[in-house]
């Protein structure tokens, strides 16, 4: 799924206010569950607004899917 520039933007604005009371791992676990509802192009969609990588929020999904 094509993620819309829009909701990079929301999803940015989001980010922005929240990280800096985010540690290292909420902050993986933060992008992992905004990228789960998006589906395809979910974690490539958040590395991009978050600068995280796509590996670091492929493992909160992964440890999401676990709790």
């Amino acid at each position: 799924m094509k993620i819309s520039e829009s909701l990079k933007s929301e999803i940015k604005s989001r980010y922005d206010a929240i990280q800096p009371a985010l540690d290292e791992r909420m902050r993986l676990l933060w992008a992992a569950a905004e990228a789960i509802p998006l589906g395809h192009g979910g974690i490539t969609a958040l590395s991009e607004v978050t600068g995280l990588s796509r590996i670091v929020i492929r493992r909160g999904v992964k440890e999401l899917g676990e709790i």
